[in-house]
């Protein structure tokens, strides 16, 4: 019904037909639709990560260069708080990473994402990435000049439904998640 209803909307501004009110709400209705649809999407992918049905796909590619097209997607979103975003790190060496690309740009984005949300106006966020050539690992650290998350909920905010005391926003299930990708 919904979907019908949004159809039967977008038909009177396609042919514009529509009010100042009725694109308002046919905008509305579409941001609420998209919301709707990465619930579904999130509940669904938990669904498959805890029967153990979620494949990775790994692939060889280059660390460094995603890590800076990252932080240049950030900065668009950032821009809205005016929130600096920053790369810091190992900018020119090259590190190759084997891993599922996807996974770790989901994982990533829902970081950023959050370091956005609880950076104030005018605050800053930096992407770290770092190399122990010892171990093969990679780190990437994610910094912001937010509040930081109080120790009591750091115990918490990974478990499926919970988020920490001061948080409304959300169903506390994008941590979750990421957590369970980088299980895998």
């Amino acid at each position: 019904t919904i979907a019908m209803l949004g159809l039967e909307q977008i038909s009177y501004v396609h042919r514009k037909e529509a009010s100042d009110e009725l694109l308002k709400d046919v905008l509305t209705s579409y941001k609420q639709l998209n919301k709707l649809t990465l619930l579904i999407n999130h509940l669904l992918e938990m669904r498959r990560l805890e029967d153990g049905k979620v494949p990775l796909n790994k692939e060889r590619f280059n660390l460094t260069e995603f890590i800076q097209t990252l932080v240049k997607n950030t900065q668009l979103l950032a821009s809205q708080k005016n929130i600096q975003v920053t790369f810091s790190g190992l900018k020119t060496k090259v590190i190759n990473a084997f891993t599922d690309k996807m996974k770790l740009q989901q994982v990533l984005d829902n970081l950023i994402h959050n370091a956005c949300k609880f950076t104030p106006e005018k605050g800053k966020i930096n992407i770290k990435l770092s190399y122990l050539a010892k171990k093969k690992i990679a780190y990437i650290r994610i910094n912001n000049t937010g509040d930081g998350i109080p120790s009591q909920d750091l115990k918490i905010i990974f478990e499926k439904f919970q988020q920490g005391g001061r948080y409304s926003k959300g169903i506390g299930i994008g941590l979750y998640i990421c957590r369970q990708y980088m299980r895998l």
